[in-house]
């Protein structure tokens, strides 16, 4: 049992404080079983109604709750430092149940112009059907927010980092801005973990993070997650009831374990990232590299400031063509041409073919966005830095001599 009253490290978060250990469980074990149970018994029928009239928080139905999913839930929330954290079956399912049980009809919500190409989505095709309107912009330019505002603006919603610009957001502005106006904050803060970044401890009401990626690690499940106040999120958990956005308990013991190992992880990743980095910085075939640990980055300062890291999230643009983008990422052996991130495997993706494809942003907003052809986003893994080096030369080997490079 654990001392509720002490101030424990991230790791020793991750892997204990779950609700688990204060579980009567018949044979004690030391990781939580997975609830493979659709619904739960009532001792007697007294019992069922203290349930149902809100006075007894026992389970009673999968969609509303399970052993399991609460166990990770109450870490996530501490990891986090909010309250209550709310699980569900994919990053998207947490996002669009945020907003459709945050926002209604009439209101008008400031959302950052660099958005996951889901999320972009939703705000652009979604949230007007229902009345709801959307204002896309730079949020790291607190003046564009401020000329926004409306006597109805609800919510301002943004990522940092972007993705997959890797635009840095200025957090404790736009706090005091919308504090000062009762709006309600939310972050998407997957690029980093709660390892690297705690929005909620600079003022921020909501924190949602695609589980799939560096909470879970692992790249075998999908889950998503939003964390924050139980008053603010009261109507997001009754989303998940109504919507069924509900995520199962193998998923929910699975991204568990990842918890456990989430701190040596992102240490790790920290460390690959680096190196990594530093040897993009010199290859000549670069034509930009945005990693936030380098003092190059426009943001680095800032995220000095708000992160307790860098992580291993980097964009490259290369020299060349949309022709010379894809021989390179194609021409990778060690390196896995995959969407997704936040693996012990190193992931490489080309935005403009897949997230942001035509079909999913607009070309217009991929222009104001700044994803263009050349544009590649890196996810380095936990493999050995120096084998993820040896790859990304054999493949700035194969396009050297097809792209001649013109000196800026």
């Amino acid at each position: 049992m654990v001392d509720k009253n002490r101030k424990y490290g991230m790791s020793t978060i991750g892997v204990h404080l779950g609700a688990h250990d204060s579980m009567d469980a018949q044979f004690h074990p030391v990781n939580i079983p997975i609830y493979a149970s659709s619904t739960f018994a009532f001792p007697t029928t007294d019992d069922g109604a203290k349930i149902f009239a809100g006075e007894s928080d026992a389970y009673t139905y999968g969609r509303l709750s399970n052993p399991t999913i609460n166990d990770t839930e109450v870490r996530l929330a501490a990891l986090e430092g909010g309250e209550k954290a709310i699980l569900f079956g994919s990053g998207m399912a947490a996002i669009s149940t945020f907003l459709l049980a945050t926002l209604k009809a009439g209101d008008h919500v400031i959302a950052d112009k660099t958005l996951y190409g889901g999320a972009h989505s939703v705000f652009l095709h979604v949230l007007p059907n229902f009345g709801i309107e959307v204002t896309r912009l730079d949020t790291s330019d607190i003046e564009s927010v401020k000329a926004a505002l409306k006597p109805n603006t609800k919510l301002l919603y943004f990522e940092t980092p972007t993705n997959p610009t890797l635009r840095v957001v200025p957090i404790k502005p736009i706090v005091e801005l919308a504090r000062a106006n009762e709006i309600i904050t939310a972050i998407d803060s997957t690029f980093l973990s709660p390892i690297l970044q705690r929005p909620i401890e600079m003022g921020v009401d909501v924190v949602i993070h695609s589980a799939t990626k560096y909470l879970n690690g692992h790249s075998d499940l999908i889950a998503g997650v939003v964390i924050g106040n139980e008053e603010l999120l009261a109507p997001v958990f009754m989303g998940r009831v109504h919507f069924g956005g509900m995520i199962s308990p193998f998923d929910a013991y699975l991204l568990g374990r990842g918890l456990k190992t989430l701190k040596v992880r992102m240490d790790a990743h920290e460390v690959g990232g680096r190196i990594v980095a530093d040897y993009l910085k010199k290859q000549p075939m670069v034509k930009e590299l945005l990693y936030l640990g380098h003092d190059s980055h426009p943001g680095h300062e800032v995220a000095k400031t708000q992160q307790s890291g860098f992580g291993s999230m980097m964009t490259i643009i290369l020299h060349g063509d949309l022709e010379t983008a894809k021989l390179f990422v194609d021409s990778l052996q060690l390196i896995t041409r995959a969407v997704s991130l936040g693996g012990v495997e190193t992931l490489i993706s080309h935005p403009a073919s897949t997230t942001h494809s035509d079909l999913v942003v607009p070309p217009e907003d991929k222009i104001t966005a700044g994803i263009i052809d050349t544009l590649m986003r890196l996810s380095v893994g936990i493999e050995d830095p120096e084998d993820i080096i040896f790859d990304l030369d054999q493949a700035f080997e194969k396009i050297q001599s097809k792209v001649k490079i013109v000196a800026d």
